[in-house]
Order: C-alpha cells, then structure tokens, then sequence
C-alpha cells in the first residue's frame, strides 16, 4: 500500500506541474500566407523591431535586391523560462522585402 501512495506522489508531483515536459518553447512570427494580412503584420513588426534590427534587415534585403538573391532574417531572442524549460521568440523577415506590402517609416 505504501508503494502505491508514493506512486500517486510521484506521478502528481511530475505531471501536475508539467516539469517532465522538458525542453524549450519557441514562438514564431512570419509573414502570414494570405495577402491582405501581409501588410497590416509588416507594419506591427516595424514599429515593434529596435532599430539596429530594422538597420541590419533593411541592409540586407538591399544587398538581396541588388544580387537578385533571397534569404530569411531570422532574429532569435530569449523572452524568459518556464517550468518546461527556456521560451523564445524568433522573428522571420524575408529579403527581400515586397516593397507593395509596407510603406517605409519615414525619417525624421
């Protein structure tokens, strides 16, 4: 019997929790497939990306552009950890961008 209710221990103390779930979690934000969101996601990503992203993406959508190549800037950031393990948030920008999809932010 004793057995027993240190099975029961152990599975509520395991899976209640949620530590035996170990590994990272990592959330991802891309360009959605249809159309008419593209441009409403390219817009709430450039005002929330610090501006060293922003200068190194723009470079190298430019770069892709000129060499008509194509690649993914991808930026990976660690946002905290859980109890399941450490969380992500990676940020997926094409290059080149699709001018048509977002107006520049202008300059001051």
């Amino acid at each position: 019997m004793h057995l027993v209710k240190v099975g029961w221990l152990i599975l509520v103390c395991v899976c209640i929790p949620g530590c035996w779930l170990g590994g990272s979690q990592t959330m991802v934000s891309k360009p959605p497939a249809n159309e008419p969101d593209v441009s409403k996601w390219w817009q709430d990503t450039l005002t929330s990306v610090d501006q060293a992203t922003l200068r190194c993406w723009l470079q190298a959508s430019e770069y892709h552009r000129q060499h008509g190549s194509s690649a993914l800037h991808v930026r990976r950031q660690y946002v905290g950890q859980t109890m399941a393990g450490p969380c992500y948030q990676e940020l997926h920008m094409p290059t080149p961008s699709n001018r048509n999809s977002f107006r520049s932010p202008r300059r001051a």
